[in-house]
């Protein structure tokens, strides 16, 4: 019944983008949907930051 909300985050890869991935990651009512950078898609999110390698291991970039 309470479903996660299901957030997409657009620049991803900057430094707002990671402090929002690291917020969602810790989240208990939001689940990421994407993480979206152009200039990083395909690479895993751990690899751009290094202390999200755990909580979002295999998630990787987008691109739009």
């Amino acid at each position: 019944m309470n479903a996660p909300i299901k957030a997409i985050i657009i620049g991803a890869s900057g430094y707002v983008g990671g402090e929002l991935l690291r917020l969602i990651a810790s989240h208990p009512k939001f689940e990421l949907a994407a993480a979206v950078s152009d200039s990083r898609a395909g690479q895993l999110v751990g690899e751009a930051f290094g202390h999200l390698s755990q909580v979002l291991s295999g998630t990787r970039f987008v691109s739009r």
